[in-house]
């Protein structure tokens, strides 16, 4: 990342209140080097132009900072990213709070090298996983046992709820990001939301810098257990959602 595309990461990270610190910038700059020289030989991302990578990448998984609560940001809490493809959002967030215990999961191998290496390169712990949700959330020592619960454009949502409300410990959240349009979504999904023990949710709606677009944050709290069944075997949720 250019010394001008770093002065761009700390100023589109200003828009949503953050400060980052040299070594925050720097960090996200090797990762940004790493992934287009990886991508190269890996399909892991279309967007590899600096500026709109900066925005779309980067501040783009920055965006969960503004409805985080100050424990969620001081505590060593565990986070499970679903679908992280790249590793975004994760990566993002940790070098914003490397104290958080994450867990990333997706269900392409050769993307998952190139998060394993990023993390080793910018010095951040976590755990990286090659399998499907489906299988993952009925494992006894995963399910039901994270504070947060973080997607990045992984399904509709109905189907997002299947996959994630189930790693989700009462009293934590999942965190779902959006694009603009997300109410005809929400209403959908209230069916799936009641039988997998969540909450009312609750959207936040943002701006990206550079007329990117509009963001929707939905947050669903996790009120009760969810039920044995779910999450049903893989390409059910897809095939039959919760509707």
């Amino acid at each position: 990342m250019t010394p001008a595309g770093q002065d761009k990461l700390r100023t589109a990270a200003g828009t949503l209140g953050l400060t980052l610190t040299d070594h925050q910038v720097d960090q996200c700059a090797t990762v940004y080097d790493e992934l287009v020289l990886w991508n190269e030989k890996v399909n892991l991302t279309k967007i590899t132009g600096e500026d709109e990578a900066i925005v779309k990448h980067f501040v783009d998984s920055f965006t969960p900072v503004q409805i985080l609560t100050d424990e969620e940001r001081s505590q060593p809490l565990r986070m499970i990213d679903i679908g992280t493809g790249g590793g975004f959002p994760a990566i993002p967030l940790l070098i914003l709070f490397p104290h958080w215990q994450a867990t990333l999961v997706d269900s392409v191998g050769k993307k998952l090298n190139f998060v394993r290496h990023a993390l080793e390169t910018i010095g951040i712990k976590a755990e990286v996983l090659h399998m499907r949700a489906e299988d993952l959330a009925h494992q006894k020592e995963r399910r039901e046992r994270y504070d947060l619960a973080i997607a990045r454009a992984l399904a509709d949502l109905p189907v997002l709820l299947e996959l994630t409300l189930p790693f989700i410990k009462v009293g934590g959240r999942l965190i779902a990001m959006k694009g603009k349009a997300v109410a005809d979504e929400v209403a959908r999904a209230s069916k799936a939301i009641h039988m997998l023990g969540g909450g009312n949710p609750v959207t936040t709606s943002l701006v990206l810098p550079d007329d990117v677009g509009e963001r929707s944050l939905i947050s669903v709290a996790k009120l009760k257990a969810t039920p044995a069944l779910y999450p049903r075997q893989a390409g059910t949720p897809q095939a039959a959602p919760l509707v």
